[in-house]
């Protein structure tokens, strides 16, 4: 473990309520919004690491204290001369320096890596309704329960997932059920109002989708932070307890039949979709596609119809989709092509081969058995 100590400062959500900050942003400042970053600094590199609330930030908050608890180290805070110290920090290699204003010059500065994770909004939609408005997680102090659900829908819980869908649109501000596009995105110089992820994510590094091999990618991005042996005692090749399953139960609970629910969920976060040019998952291309024939209120506008179908099928050029395109017809209907792989193909044929088999096998049998009792009559 001859590894340098990392040094390990957490921006808060405080920051962005701060009203003692608003009148000192100068011309093209930045400072993070509504959201937590990590900033870690090495001898050999240095790192800043926007997480987003529902995109496996309790398992990178749990690998961050477990990195700190193994290399042996406690992160210093430093505050500025005459302010009391509060949740909001400093940064421990700047001592003295506004927070905001270390922000924005890492931010800007080449020589800090910048990384974090998007997901697809329905999944994390879905997650954020599983984790904040129905679990109940053991050990949980009462006073804390379902608190993100208060926050953003006014109510402790007992939200069933219809109910959470359409009140979707006149939710309140909670991170965990906000854009992923109005996080990690900062501030304009002179708005009140959150600016867009699109203003900085080409500053970014490392932008990875939060699926498939999550803890490779995890890996991939603390490479110069952590030796191979450090990564492994503190992110384990095992499933994170605070893991609520939303990929798997999809289809649960955008079920068959409510197309209605993927089309509000689509449409509340396309700005998510747009962002990041996110696929649509197979199942809800069905139900878009549903929607629009059945002329619901629910379906998605031509605009959008066409970009999700443009973000998909890029995704599928780069291998990024399942095996699926979308085609819009010369009469303006949309069509969802699966395309099957070749070893799909051969199953298939596999299939149909032995069922075909049987049935020759079966009419040799009848005919046989028929001409048996043919020769006994004659």
């Amino acid at each position: 473990l001859n590894r340098p100590i990392l040094k390990l400062s957490i921006l808060t959500k405080d920051i962005a309520t701060d009203e003692s900050m608003k009148p000192k942003l100068g011309v093209g400042s930045w400072y993070p919004t509504d959201i937590q970053f990590f900033f870690i600094e090495s001898d050999d590199d240095r790192l800043m690491f926007c997480w987003i609330p529902k995109v496996g930030c309790t398992v990178l908050v749990d690998l961050l204290k477990r990195a700190q608890k193994l290399i042996g180290t406690e992160p210093k805070s430093h505050w500025v001369p005459g302010q009391k110290p509060s949740r909001i920090g400093f940064l421990s290699q700047w001592p003295g320096e506004r927070k905001e204003d270390a922000a924005n010059r890492i931010m800007r500065d080449p020589q800090w890596r910048k990384a974090m994770f998007y997901r697809e909004p329905l999944e994390r939609f879905l997650s954020a309704y599983l984790d904040k408005c129905v679990y109940d997680p053991a050990g949980l102090l009462r006073s804390v329960q379902f608190t993100h659900c208060r926050a953003f829908y006014g109510v402790k819980g007992g939200l069933s997932f219809d109910d959470a869908v359409d009140k979707l649109k006149s939710g309140g501000r909670d991170s965990h059920f906000n854009l992923q596009s109005h996080q990690c995105s900062g501030r304009r110089p002179g708005s009140e109002t959150d600016g867009r992820l699109t203003d900085v994510l080409p500053l970014f590094s490392h932008v990875e989708r939060f699926d498939g091999d999550i803890r490779a990618k995890t890996r991939t991005i603390l490479h110069r932070l952590l030796t191979d042996a450090q990564f492994d005692a503190v992110y384990p090749e095992k499933n994170t307890p605070h893991a609520t399953g939303a990929a798997s139960a999809m289809r649960q609970y955008y079920r068959r039949g409510r197309p209605w629910l993927v089309g509000m969920v689509v449409d509340h976060y396309f700005e998510d979709y747009a962002t990041f040019r996110i696929a649509l998952p197979a199942f809800a291309w069905e139900d878009l596609i549903a929607l629009r024939e059945a002329g619901s209120g629910h379906a998605l506008s031509d605009e959008r119809m066409e970009a999700m179908m443009n973000y998909t099928n890029a995704a599928d050029d780069a291998g990024r989709a399942e095996g699926y395109t979308v085609r819009k017809s010369v009469q303006g209907q949309y069509i969802l092509e699966i395309r099957r792989s070749f070893a799909t193909h051969i199953l298939h044929w596999t299939i149909v081969g032995v069922i075909m088999s049987f049935i020759l096998f079966e009419v040799i049998l009848f005919a046989k058995k028929h001409c048996r009792k043919t020769k006994v009559k004659d």
